[in-house]
């Protein structure tokens, strides 16, 4: 019998995404066909959620209607991919990989390409994603709900998916840069750190859910916060001096060239 969903790597996406559709009820895990060239992985991913483990990639593509190529872009070249007269949907979350390099490698399938993020580990993913012109109304639904197990989608179009991997794809690791240094900040004026981290992350969490819960525009929401000659003007005359702005939007810009240089690689 065809497996429901496969995947092609197991490390923490994967993972996380294989928990995601367990813990949601979207899936049991012997629907879950999983290969890495790493055994304890899978063994780990079976006895966790009850995935079944696959000898090769090729045993994968043959028995699972749609797979999710979870490896590192720079390792795509090394996948094994013989599906015979299965032709699964491809799924795919390498950063900077495009359609077209993915249709090369799969022939005639249906190809969704995502941009994930590390939160999907607790729910809590954005992911965007694009399609090719074989994918259906019934795929693109599938794929929305195995995103929606871990998290919020948005479907954009592929010549938006290097700057999704420059913002959100990457945007993560600066916010907990940005957490620790605020915190740092704490420590420096004489708080203890676990006090610091826990004030810092929990004031970021707090700020996105002001912005994401009452739709108000960032701007309208720091203004809520700043009063004349108070301390907060103080700090962000500090930020804006020591050039935060185009800090972040120069790792935002860094981060997409990059997932453009990825997509270039053979």
């Amino acid at each position: 019998m065809k497996m429901k969903l496969g995947f092609i790597g197991a490390g923490m996406m994967a993972s996380a995404l294989a928990h995601g559709v367990c813990k949601n009820n979207l899936l049991n895990g012997a629907d879950i066909m999983m290969y890495d060239v790493n055994a304890d992985k899978l063994t780990k991913l079976q006895a966790e959620v009850g995935i079944v483990p696959a000898k090769s990639a090729e045993e994968v593509f043959q028995n699972c209607a749609s797979v999710i190529i979870a490896v590192k872009p720079q390792h795509l070249a090394t996948v094994g991919y013989s599906a015979g007269e299965n032709k699964p949907l491809i799924i795919s979350i390498m950063a900077g990989v495009t359609i077209q390099a993915l249709e090369e490698k799969f022939a005639a399938s249906p190809i969704v390409r995502v941009m994930p993020n590390n939160p999907a580990q607790i729910g809590e993913a954005m992911s965007a994603y694009c399609i090719n012109e074989a994918v259906t109304a019934q795929d693109k639904k599938w794929v929305e709900e195995i995103l929606a197990a871990v998290g919020e989608t948005a479907f954009v179009n592929e010549t938006q998916m290097d700057a999704v991997c420059g913002l959100s794809g990457s945007a993560p690791a600066f916010m907990y840069a940005v957490i620790e240094a605020l915190a740092d900040g704490g420590v420096m004026m004489g708080l203890s750190r676990d006090i610091a981290y826990k004030l810092a992350a929990q004031t970021m969490k707090g700020s996105a859910e002001m912005a994401l819960k009452t739709g108000k525009h960032p701007g309208e929401l720091k203004d809520m916060v700043t009063s004349p000659g108070g301390t907060t003007i103080k700090g962000l005359y500090a930020l804006e001096k020591m050039g935060l702005r185009a800090a972040l939007m120069s790792a935002v810009e860094e981060a997409t060239l990059q997932s453009k240089k990825l997509g270039e690689m053979k």
